[in-house]
């Protein structure tokens, strides 16, 4: 079987390749920990969120005497166990989906480019051709004049959503994101660079619950380092600034719908810290290249605290708002993967093509469960926890690369994240020039 018809086997195969790795790693949100029953049956049910427990006990402490609180006596004999849901800081707990939005997305991208700053991997050129396209900095072409810059230009967009599982509510999500990286090749072993990232991404809650958006800012310098043409050690370090923005909406059936409570809104920012350390080697076989890869990752995350706004009961004028103190989580992933590619040249359109297909599976050391110090109209809730975090996931992605003339590269990305409780797909796509 000749390259080209391999290659088209393989391309109808993906589809049901990501579908039935999808649905073996999902699960259903049967198991999500929200009461959805009634408001006087919520801990009687066997099974309630954190948030739910708090809310109900914060309420009921209002009821059957003088009320320390009047505004939550207000909501004594509210019948929803979803309310109880939405009244507890649920937006809040979502911020940090280390998996979908976090410093983790951003370091993967980049380090995925690194990783092929060296891409010089055209099988039908010599070891004599690699190996100077190598010193050159070029993956884009025979041009001896290239220069030692590189920069490269990408963006793209994704979606995905989340269970609810584990108390926590679930959300569909929609990201975009743009990176920028600038990149110097001192010679032929040290390059150094500057990357350059922003990421926006809407979460929509379940149960209509209202949305957690955000916008993130990344930095990051680099280098890597290449002991041989096969191999090479990559290392960043790097700083994000988040700004979120919140919607917390109560509409389910609050005494029997007597009662009607408007939208809380917050704005709050947060800091990150993140550094990652990895190394990989390429074996170039007869008809393909395997690049294998470890990395580790290390992120820090401070999110300010908060006083939502509004959040106005229609019956009496008082207002359910949330106070939410501020939130530190550390994560420390390790990814472990391999890349499959094959490089071939189309002489009538000047272009070397590399279709590639990389297979991760990461997992989380690190970031834990928390406890989270909040009020709900001046009134502590207690004992909330944020729901344990997913300690493995899987990403799948293919893609190709194109070697351009004039020094261009151009490349088109899809990649798949497999995680129990929820899914993400990403498509990208980006331009290099090196001068």
């Amino acid at each position: 079987m000749n390259t080209i018809a391999w290659l088209k086997k393989f391309i109808r195969l993906l589809p049901a390749c990501f579908t039935l790795t999808l649905a073996a790693v999902q699960q259903s949100g049967a198991d999500s920990g929200i009461n959805s029953g009634s408001m006087d049956t919520t801990l009687q049910a066997g099974f309630a969120s954190a948030g739910q427990i708090a809310v109900f006990q914060a309420i009921s402490a209002q009821c059957g005497g003088p009320p320390a609180n009047p505004t939550l006596a207000t909501l004594c004999g509210a019948s929803s166990g979803i309310a109880l849901q939405q009244l507890s800081p649920q937006a809040a707990l979502q911020a940090d989906s280390i998996a979908i939005t976090s410093p983790y997305d951003f370091v993967k991208k980049v380090t995925t480019r690194l990783q092929r700053l060296s891409d010089c991997d055209d099988a039908n050129k010599s070891a004599k051709y690699r190996e100077d396209c190598r010193k050159r900095g070029s993956g884009s072409g025979d041009d001896s004049s290239i220069g030692p810059f590189g920069i490269s230009i990408s963006g793209g967009g994704g979606f995905g959503d989340r269970n609810d599982a584990r108390g926590q509510t679930g959300f569909d999500v929609n990201t975009q994101h743009a990176n920028a990286m600038l990149d110097y090749r001192f010679d032929e072993q040290f390059v150094g660079g500057l990357s350059l990232g922003y990421l926006h991404s809407d979460r929509d809650l379940n149960f209509n619950s209202g949305y957690l958006n955000s916008d993130a800012y990344r930095v990051a310098p680099f280098l890597v380092y290449s002991p041989s043409a096969q191999s090479y050690i990559s290392a960043l370090v790097g700083y994000s600034r988040l700004e979120f923005d919140s919607l917390r909406n109560v509409n389910a059936g609050l005494i029997n719908n007597t009662v009607t409570i408007t939208g809380a809104t917050a704005s709050y920012g947060a800091d990150q810290f993140f550094t990652s350390l990895g190394t990989g080697y390429v074996a170039q076989m007869e008809w393909f290249n395997l690049r294998g890869f470890v990395r580790g990752d290390y992120s820090h995350t401070e999110i300010d605290g908060f006083q939502e706004t509004g959040g106005i009961i229609s019956t009496n004028g008082g207002s359910v708002t949330v106070n939410m103190n501020g939130q530190a989580i550390d994560s420390f992933t390790t990814t472990i993967g391999a890349e499959i590619s094959r490089a071939f040249t189309v002489p009538s359109l000047y272009t070397v093509f590399i279709p590639r297909f990389r297979a991760e599976w990461v997992h989380e050391f690190e970031n834990r469960s928390r406890q989270i110090n909040a009020s709900l109209a001046g009134t502590v809730l207690n004992s909330i926890t944020t729901g344990a975090p997913e300690r493995n996931w899987l990403n799948l992605a293919t893609g190709v690369q194109m070697l351009l003339p004039e020094n261009i590269t151009a490349f088109v990305d899809y990649e798949a994240l497999l995680i129990e409780n929820g899914s993400n797909q990403i498509v990208s796509g980006g331009v290099k020039i090196r001068f």
